[in-house]
């Protein structure tokens, strides 16, 4: 299942793990998955609320 990418470069969605305008790496476009159970939350709060 392909999934769709996006160039932090120049802000392109495609389908293929290198940017075809750029030629740079693409990542994930979706957000990571939310649990209850997530045993590094009050890091992340604590980063968020420090800066």
């Amino acid at each position: 299942m392909k999934m769709l990418m996006k160039c932090l470069a120049c802000n392109v969605y495609t389908m293929k793990k290198k940017c075809p305008s750029c030629d740079k790496e693409t990542s994930s476009a979706h957000p990571p998955k939310y649990s209850f159970h997530d045993k590094y939350s009050s890091y992340r709060r604590k980063a968020r609320f420090e800066s």
